[in-house]
């Protein structure tokens, strides 16, 4: 069985549909994990590569254009990007094009964050 995921927190702003985003919502019910791919773009060892992540929205609709704070982020293959974490890291959302982007805030919340 594997080590248990870390969990990081970010802030999230999706580009609105006339930027090229999204054409609808991230449609969020019971604490939805959004699994998108993220690119670093101000951290160079992880330039140029996607790397899956799950990002846990609250119970609300997420529109183009919208955003979120204090977002729990964890990656899939954490051992490849947490050496190189450091908060600040920026990453753009990739659906088959940038959707949006996001910051780190704060790093290894540890274990998957309470859901109520």
């Amino acid at each position: 069985m594997g080590a248990a995921m870390s969990w990081d927190i970010a802030i999230i702003k999706l580009k609105t549909t006339e930027e090229g985003g999204r054409k609808s919502p991230v449609h969020v019910r019971d604490h939805y994990r959004y699994v998108v791919p993220v690119m670093f773009t101000n951290v160079p060892e992880l330039a140029n590569e996607y790397f899956d992540c799950w990002i846990l929205f609250d119970n609300r609709p997420i529109p183009p254009g919208g955003s979120a704070a204090n977002v729990p982020i964890a990656f899939l293959y954490d051992h490849y990007v947490r050496p190189w974490l450091v908060v600040g890291a920026q990453f753009t959302m990739f659906e088959g094009r940038d959707v949006g982007h996001g910051t780190l805030v704060k790093l290894g919340t540890g274990v998957r964050p309470d859901v109520e």
